[in-house]
């Protein structure tokens, strides 16, 4: 069974597909965080911090296929 994971992906700057499909919920659930997470840090102007972030989802998307 796989659980898609999907967030509107054109504003995060990183090479993923915008439908992400995760064996497990857990990676699903983590990924959607780490979407806000990437969201909240742009909104604070904290570009350091998003990129660290959006380097963190694009590893953890990789790292579960």
């Amino acid at each position: 069974m796989a659980i898609t994971a999907t967030a509107d992906d054109t504003c995060l700057k990183i090479d993923l597909p915008s439908d992400r499909e995760y064996e497990r919920p857990e990676d699903a659930e983590l990924d959607g965080a780490l979407v806000e997470a990437v969201h909240r840090a742009e909104d604070a102007e904290n570009e350091f911090l998003a990129q660290l972030l959006r380097k963190e989802l694009k590893s953890h998307y990789y790292e579960t296929r």
